[in-house]
């Protein structure tokens, strides 16, 4: 980053809802609950009157980090309020709704940047800024496709550059149907064509191919760093600083993405403290359906706000927290199945037979024997050919 590009004022906005609404509205009033004695009368304050507007402490609140998604090139913290409004709702925390530059025209590492300066705005401050400081278990990060992507990719950062500074991950991660692979090498992308998400970006003054596939890298070579894929990072069963912090992810067993939120928790990341929700039949983000009374997108809701205040500031111990993140579990119309790392793997390496057949049946059919929907190319990573 360039010296003017570490200048500038980023765009966010809080988002205040539900249980969350009454103590935001008193703390922005100054406004204070007046002592009762035993007999239920109002006891006069011995403070000062300016000192009497302290609502909530910052060290009994949790709030939450949102990235909104749309590719890195599209979006903003307003075409993502009905998702950071249910947030707040479910969880009782603010939302802190991040606006982030976007490609083409600021493409990686800038968003990355801002989110960054996002997460260090609130545990360090600038002086004289007025703002809150806030712990780094205060925070919960969450996100929604490419910004689900982009803060489990902040979380990346400061696990490796962190510690040097004094930085400490936050209390959790929260990612709806996470963007976590932009070489499309998990065979659910290619398949699940029912989902709305385009397959490739048309757009001849950016994309070439061969050479720039998407608006948020300038060159398809960077699709496969960590901080631009987050499943070709990796954690150790060794090394407990490798490991993420307590992580929520939802999918829909109809998107895209399925495969590649499956492969980061059950191989990627299988030391870490990460639990899926797999919910049947549903597309890419289908949590915005909750707005419309569908019954499962208010259950995945539900277990988003009992997650953010299990892993936060007010709530259970970090062993509780990790148990309440682990698994996988399967979300049907009437049943919850836990179908573990194993069954996680079985989804991915069945669908991998799948586009393997549809990929022998095109190459036979189609002029000069190659197939429409994806070459094999194991040169990508271990990934596409993972021991499972």
């Amino acid at each position: 980053m360039s010296p003017e590009e570490a200048q500038g004022t980023l765009h966010a906005e809080w988002v205040v809802h539900g249980p969350a609404v009454d103590a935001e509205w008193k703390r922005i009033r100054g406004l204070k609950s007046k002592p009762v004695s035993s007999t239920g009368d109002t006891l006069a304050s011995s403070k000062p009157a300016e000192k009497r507007n302290t609502i909530f402490k910052p060290a009994d609140e949790t709030i939450i980090l949102y990235c909104h998604g749309g590719a890195f090139f599209m979006g903003s913290p307003s075409t993502t309020r009905n998702l950071t409004s249910l947030f707040s709702e479910h969880s009782g925390s603010r939302v802190l709704s991040v606006g982030y530059r976007l490609a083409p025209e600021n493409p990686f590492p800038l968003p990355l940047h801002d989110a960054v300066s996002a997460y260090l705005s609130l545990i360090d401050p600038p002086s004289g800024s007025g703002m809150t400081k806030y712990k780094p278990e205060q925070i919960v990060l969450a996100g929604d496709s490419a910004g689900g992507g982009l803060v489990i990719a902040l979380a990346l950062w400061i696990r490796d550059n962190g510690p040097a500074r004094g930085w400490k991950m936050p209390a959790g991660i929260v990612a709806l149907a996470p963007w976590l692979d932009l070489t499309h090498s998990q065979p659910s992308f290619h398949l699940n064509t029912l989902d709305y998400l385009p397959p490739i970006v048309s757009d001849p003054s950016y994309i070439t191919k061969g050479h720039r596939s998407h608006y948020y890298t300038p060159h398809d070579s960077l699709n496969s760093h960590p901080y631009v894929s987050p499943l070709f990072a990796s954690d150790s069963a060794t090394d407990k600083s490798t490991h993420l912090p307590p992580t929520l992810i939802q999918l829909g067993s109809l998107e895209r993405l399925r495969d590649e939120g499956l492969m980061f928790a059950a191989d990627s990341f299988k030391h870490s403290p990460v639990r899926v929700e797999l919910y049947e039949d549903m597309v890419h983000i289908f949590q915005t359906f909750a707005t419309r009374g569908d019954k499962r997108a208010k259950e995945a809701f539900e277990r988003i706000g009992e997650f953010v205040k299990r892993v936060g500031a007010a709530g259970v111990s970090a062993s509780r927290a990790k148990e309440s993140a682990d698994g996988f579990v399967f979300v049907g119309e009437e049943c919850l199945e836990n179908i573990g790392r194993a069954g996680a793997l079985d989804i991915v390496r069945e669908a991998r037979r799948e586009l393997d057949a549809v990929n022998k049946l095109e190459s036979q059919t189609a002029p000069g024997g190659q197939s429409r929907w994806i070459q094999n190319d194991t040169s990508l990573s271990s990934k596409l050919s993972v021991s499972l």
